[in-house]
């Protein structure tokens, strides 16, 4: 059919041929002889021309189409045959291996059928013998049956012989187990004596009053006027500041009004807490003290400073962040060292109050409040804190100190003051006595620890201000009375004096006395704001922490 197309092409394309060369011999003759007249009809023969070529064109690509599509059935159609003859070629394959199975089949017929012709042939043979045959193996059963019950008497004979082997070795096993584990139970003891000798070296090395600073962070940094602190950087640990310098303002003695700069004052303490600190930071350095609390310890954290300085927040507050103060981080770790300390024989017991001095009176902070109060009296004697008429809370877990502290923060005096709309106006002191004992296997105490904690978050230290409520005024005297003795005692115990150093003038010293003297430990944080606006106040909080941490000599007068 292909071929049939193209020759008919070929013919057509001839006839084309011939008609374009008879065109263009008649084109020739016109030209010759009819001049315009020609050339009219020479335009019309081309036009018919191209029509020609045209309508050829469209029937040529029209038979080409026509042959690719018979081309692709031609090949549609021998895909189809090529599949019939495959499946064509798998069905006689299978007839095939059918026919053989099938011969196969009976052949196996066949056999079998002989098969069992003779075996039905034996058997009749071999009825004879088949009773012999049972009798006999009646016989080797039994014997069988005896073999087997001794064997089994013999294996619950070696079960209860691998049974006691197994328990032998079990205990010996337990026994130097025993052995090994007490015997690192008692390296892991005079490692803990050691590490509890050496902590103390180190703590006694810091010495035994010692002053932080901590400077607020600012509620407004971008718009509040601020203190331009300079801070002074430790020389051994890069990344810590141990001082503050503080640039300063003289007027011009030639030139009234006109300001110069003056003398900077500086301030330098164990450690300052700039404003890119938090709480966390603050513990780091605090809970190597709550560490000696519980190495039998006595030891005074003070929270100082102007109202509104941050002294509660550092001290008391749980943050929803986890930025939680001094208090709640102190009261983890105590009761999860109990706890490890239990592996090394220790037993723990906790004892807590929580106190206020108001105008110089001692207060329980966990007294109801149904009635007005009554003050306490602090016992003057003994090395140990005892209030005449007042019993120590057994705390149990931290749940027991959660509720006592939460008692003590709704019943503390507070009012409203020019830094602060509630501000306290007095101290308050959680006191936690920590008792620890440790007993021999006889049950005979061998060794006993008493610390006790003083957490103390001192009232606002601002210069009272005599045009506000007279009870406002009346308070922050007292406060300033208190707090100025209380520097007096902390200078007096920083030139290492032990004997002569009076705590009965004002109460706040006089409850803190056991925890004041010879081997105890106290560190003094100044709470100090970053507002130009309170900067007298914040050199005024700075030279009371410099003046406890540095105290005067004799003679000299304080700066």
């Amino acid at each position: 059919m292909e071929e049939d197309h193209l020759r008919e092409m070929e013919l057509r394309t001839e006839e084309f041929k011939r008609e374009a060369d008879k065109n263009e011999q008649l084109q020739r003759e016109f030209e010759s002889r009819c001049g315009a007249e020609a050339e009219e009809r020479l335009e019309s023969l081309s036009k018919d021309n191209k029509e020609l070529r045209s309508s050829l064109e469209r029937q040529k690509r029209d038979h080409e189409h026509e042959i690719r599509l018979l081309n692709d059935a031609i090949q549609r159609r021998d895909g189809d045959v090529q599949k019939i003859e495959d499946e064509l070629r798998k069905v006689n394959n299978e007839r095939f291996d059918l026919q053989a199975q099938i011969r196969g089949n009976n052949e196996t017929i066949e056999r079998l059928r002989k098969r069992a012709e003779d075996a039905e042939e034996r058997l009749s043979k071999d009825k004879g013998h088949l009773g012999g045959q049972i009798s006999e193996l009646s016989s080797k059963l039994d014997f069988k049956s005896e073999c087997i019950q001794k064997l089994e008497s013999n294996a619950k004979k070696l079960q209860a012989d691998c049974e006691i082997e197994i328990q032998s070795i079990r205990l010996a096993a337990e026994r130097k187990i025993a052995e090994e584990t007490a015997l690192l139970r008692g390296r892991l003891i005079k490692e803990e004596e050691k590490r509890h000798k050496l902590f103390e070296l180190v703590q006694e090395l810091k010495g035994n009053i010692r002053v932080m600073c901590r400077i607020k962070p600012p509620s407004d940094p971008a718009n509040d006027a601020l203190i331009p602190f300079k801070p002074q950087w430790n020389e051994i640990d890069e990344d810590k500041i141990d001082g503050l310098t503080i640039p300063t303002l003289r007027e011009d003695p030639t030139e009234p009004g006109r300001m110069l700069p003056g003398k900077p004052r500086d301030f330098t303490f164990e450690r300052v807490f700039d404003a890119n600190c938090n709480n966390g930071d603050v513990f780091d350095e605090i809970s190597q003290l709550v560490q000696s609390v519980m190495d039998g310890k006595k030891v005074c954290i003070f929270c100082y400073g102007q109202t509104g300085s941050g002294k509660t927040f550092t001290m008391s507050k749980r943050q929803a962040d986890g930025d939680d103060g001094v208090i709640p981080r102190t009261q983890g770790m105590i009761f999860s060292e109990i706890e490890r300390l239990k592996t090394l024989g220790w037993e723990y017991t906790v004892e807590g109050s929580y106190l206020e001095v108001y105008q110089d009176k001692l207060y329980d902070l966990l007294a109801s409040r149904h009635s007005k109060p009554e003050p306490l009296t602090v016992d003057p004697l003994g090395d140990e804190l005892k209030i005449k008429g007042h019993d120590f809370t057994l705390l149990n877990d931290a749940r027991d100190l959660d509720e006592m502290i939460r008692v003590a923060d709704n019943n503390r005096h507070v009012a409203a003051t020019a830094k602060n709309d509630r501000s306290s106006r007095s101290h308050s002191i959680l006191v936690l006595k920590i008792t620890g004992i440790k007993k021999d296997e006889s049950g005979e105490v061998i060794k006993t620890r008493k610390g006790t904690l003083n957490l103390i978050d001192l009232a606002g230290s601002e210069k009272p201000d005599k045009n506000g409520p007279p009870q406002v005024y009346k308070e922050g005297v007292e406060i300033n009375s208190s707090l100025s003795y209380l520097r007096t005692v902390l200078s007096s115990l920083g030139q290492g004096k032990t004997e002569g150093v009076d705590f009965r003038s004002y109460t706040l010293t006089q409850l803190l006395r056991p925890s004041l003297g010879k081997g105890c430990r106290t560190l003094m944080f100044v709470m100090v704001s970053p507002l130009k606006e309170n900067e007298n106040e914040t050199i005024r909080s700075l030279e009371f922490a410099r003046d406890v941490s540095q105290p005067p000599e004799i003679g000299r007068p304080r700066p």
